[in-house]
C-alpha cells in the first residue's frame, strides 16, 4: 500500500477521536440552566444515569403564587354583572331552582362547602367570586368513559345541586361542583 495513503488515513483517525472527545467533553459540560424547566417546579432535577441522559422532573411547587390575586377591597359597584351568566328563561325551562347567587371570598365559600383554599391554588384566599347554586331535579350531564358508554350508561345524574364558581371582577368561569341534593 502507499505509505501516502496510509499516513492520511491516521491522520483523519486521529482527528476523528480528538474530536469526538472534544464533543463529548463539551456535551458532558451543558448549561443544566438552559434545559431546565422553568415553569412552577423546583430546580433540584435528578439525573439518572452518569451521561446526563434520563432526568427527571421534581414534583411541583406546592404552593405557587396565585395567579388571581387578593381583589376584596374593590367596590360591589364594580362587580361583574352576575345576572349575565344566569340564564332564568332555560332555568325555568329545565325545572332548575336558583338557591344563592352570592359574592364572597373563595376563603369563605371553601369554609361553607367544607373544602381547603389550596384545592384552586390560582386564586387567592381573598378573592372575590361569584357563587352561583342551583338545585336541578332532572339532572346534569358529566363526562363519562368510553368504556362506561358501551356499557350504556348515560352520564345523566338526576337530582342535584351544582354549585358554579365566577370571578366577581371579570366574569370569568372557574369551574363547578356537583352533589346529590339533600332532601
Amino acid at each position: 500500500m502507499n505509505k501516502k495513503f496510509i499516513a492520511m488515513v491516521t491522520s483523519v483517525s486521529l482527528i476523528a477521536s480528538v474530536s469526538l472527545v472534544l464533543a463529548a467533553s463539551t456535551i458532558s459540560k451543558y448549561d443544566e440552566s438552559k434545559i431546565r424547566p422553568s415553569w412552577g417546579v423546583e430546580k433540584d432535577t435528578q439525573v439518572l444515569r452518569e451521561d446526563k441522559k434520563g432526568m427527571i422532573m421534581p414534583s411541583p411547587v406546592l404552593n405557587p403564587e396565585p395567579v388571581y390575586k387578593d381583589n376584596e377591597k374593590i367596590p360591589t359597584d364594580s362587580y361583574y354583572d352576575i345576572n349575565k351568566k344566569i340564564d332564568t328563561v332555560k332555568y325555568k325551562k329545565e325545572n332548575v331552582e336558583l338557591v344563592m347567587a352570592k359574592a364572597m371570598k373563595y376563603e369563605d365559600y371553601c369554609k361553607m362547602e367544607g373544602k381547603k383554599t389550596d384545592e384552586i391554588t390560582m386564586l387567592s384566599p381573598k378573592r372575590m367570586l361569584w357563587i352561583v347554586k342551583t338545585k336541578r331535579p332532572n339532572g346534569v350531564q358529566i363526562p363519562i368513559s368510553e368504556e362506561q358508554k358501551q356499557k350504556g350508561e348515560s352520564g345523566l345524574v338526576k337530582n342535584v345541586t351544582v354549585t358554579e364558581l365566577y370571578d366577581a371582577e371579570t366574569g370569568e368561569y372557574f369551574g363547578y361542583n356537583v352533589v346529590p341534593t339533600k332532601e
